[in-house]
């Protein structure tokens, strides 16, 4: 008999355990079906190179949003661990430190799930640097607000992707204390585009009516008499 083939390695082991807890803490969590599938695949597509506690967890927290479930990383900590502690011969008692350390485990697998999978999960808080260099710089309010004004605008443009950071916070900073180009562009865009009415399933430009106001009635009234 050939005992290598009965051989049983560290990633099927890890793979048995790993779907187990999955398909259990779906029922614990009321989970439906749909959500424990697409967790399993989830586990199994990204088993490679990931930490186990973090890829469970992950697998599940990111199939019950695409499948709409309400599920917090909070429950899912709860559960996992009640699990762990089942299998585990030395089982650990849920610890605020280890509740932290659990759900950071999830929110790194879960960004490196979404890396993965093309889209990129990291960004930079821009709002937490605006607010930084407002307590910082000592500014007045005013100019303060204005700057978070001029920010909130260029969020708004498809050309804040190809800027960093810092470009952002520079582009913000000489708005408010000059005139940035960056910004005169942004804003003739912005207010071409808001002067106009676009069909939702086309995006072409609805060409709209003028509206008639009271002065208008008015003039055209005083040209009517004018001519008499």
């Amino acid at each position: 008999m050939n005992t290598n083939n009965n051989r049983i390695s560290k990633e099927e082991v890890k793979g048995f355990i790993g779907a187990r807890f999955i398909m259990d803490s779906c029922m614990l969590l009321n989970l439906s079906c749909r959500v424990r599938y697409k967790a399993l695949m989830l586990f199994h597509t990204f088993s490679d190179g990931m930490e186990f506690s973090g890829l469970c967890m992950a697998s599940v927290l990111l199939a019950s949003k695409l499948e709409e479930e309400m599920c917090t990383i909070k429950r899912i900590v709860y559960v996992f661990n009640y699990l762990y502690t089942q299998y585990e011969s030395k089982p650990m008692p849920l610890t605020n430190r280890l509740s932290i350390r659990l759900k950071e485990g999830c929110i790194v697998a879960e960004t490196e799930m979404l890396k993965r999978l093309g889209f990129d999960a990291q960004f930079e808080d821009v709002y937490s640097c605006m607010t930084e260099f407002a307590q910082t710089s000592r500014l007045p309010s005013e100019f303060i607000q204005k700057c978070f004004n001029i920010l909130n605008t260029l969020l708004q443009s498809r050309e804040v992707k190809q800027m960093n950071l810092q470009a952002l916070m520079k582009a913000t900073v000489q708005s408010c204390i000059g005139t940035s180009k960056i910004l005169d562009d942004i804003l003739y865009r912005y207010n071409t585009l808001d002067a106009k009415k676009f069909d939702l399933n086309t995006f072409e430009e609805v060409k709209s009516i003028r509206k008639i106001d009271n002065n208008m009635i008015q003039n055209f009234v005083k040209r009517q008499r004018h001519e008499q």
